[in-house]
């Protein structure tokens, strides 16, 4: 892993090789005299902050920002996700026991456990737009009626969340990508 992931495609990509911009974060990485890395929660706004005497140019100084940048955003994550979750599932008339985050490098960005007594979200999905995480709220949350992706589930999938939902929800699966930076 590089800072090639600082620069990949798509929404929110770091367009100036510093700072992410999302629906339900900043991330910021400063360079500043400081004696060692901090990572800062504020808010919104997530900020790595970098002794200035260090050079990004080595690998082991992205790996340690990195690191620091999984920590906030899986901090992000156990924040945002939940509460998400709760949003929709009160929206549409269905229930959950308990919410997850797991922090995993795995393909799927989330599951239903057992008929909703526990769904569990990839910390990687704080990084989805909002409408494609209340999407894929949507869709773990329509397995509390039908197992499996069939026919069936799509329809109770529309019912529930309406054909946009649907096809966010099937662009998640086409454009893996979305989730930018690996657990």
């Amino acid at each position: 892993q590089s800072f090639d992931e600082w620069s990949c495609d798509g929404r929110n990509k770091f367009h100036d090789g510093y700072t992410l911009a999302t629906d339900f974060f900043t991330l910021r990485i400063h360079q500043v005299p400081v004696s060692d890395y901090r990572s800062v929660i504020d808010d919104r706004n997530l900020t790595v902050l970098v002794p200035e005497t260090v050079s990004f140019q080595f690998l082991y100084v992205q790996m340690h920002i990195l690191k620091k940048v999984r920590e906030l955003l899986f901090k992000r994550a156990e924040t945002v996700i939940p509460l998400k979750l709760k949003e929709v599932a009160d929206r549409i008339g269905t229930s959950f026991k308990k919410c997850e985050i797991v922090m995993t490098n795995r393909s799927w960005l989330a599951r239903n456990c057992h008929h909703g007594s526990k769904i569990q979200f990839c910390a990687k999905s704080i990084q989805l737009p909002e409408k494609s995480l209340e999407a894929l709220c949507i869709h773990e949350l329509t397995h509390n009626y039908v197992l499996g992706h069939g026919p069936a589930f799509h329809k109770k999938m529309i019912e529930l969340g309406g054909e946009e939902a649907r096809k966010l929800d099937q662009n998640l699966f086409k454009e893996g990508k979305w989730p930018y930076l690996k657990f």
